[in-house]
């Protein structure tokens, strides 16, 4: 049985979004390819990841609160993600999916539109 993305804490919509389109869709998707191949994926999308999105993808997969990561917990992860990045650049690891051609239609799961404030002070 497959666990539905939006049954994991920690992603939100766009990351919901981004995930999906680098063929992530569900929890067994993201444990096999891997957080750090996630995260790799997205940036070479151009899609704006942060810091954030990797912690919020640990932490889904963990059920648990991104926030709830201690530093030491962040700066490992940080650690490995550059690891995963030098496999990746000297060829001994899984490449993320190539960009695809430029369309003319804008891509809207790169940028989430800002909230609306509904305030009225």
């Amino acid at each position: 049985m497959t666990t539905r993305l939006e049954e994991l804490p920690n992603l939100g919509k766009t990351t919901l979004q981004w995930l999906r389109a680098i063929g992530i869709k569900d929890r067994e998707t993201l444990e096999s390819k891997g957080i750090f191949w996630a995260y790799t994926s997205m940036r070479a999308r151009r899609f704006r990841v942060t810091t954030a999105v990797l912690y919020s993808l640990a932490g889904a997969l963990e059920g648990r609160p991104w926030r709830t990561l201690t530093t030491g917990e962040k700066e490992r992860l940080l650690q490995r993600l550059a690891s995963f990045e030098r496999r990746q650049e000297s060829g001994g690891g899984p490449r993320p999916p190539a960009r695809a051609g430029r369309s003319s239609a804008p891509e809207t799961a790169t940028t989430p539109r800002p909230r609306r404030s509904t305030d009225q002070t």
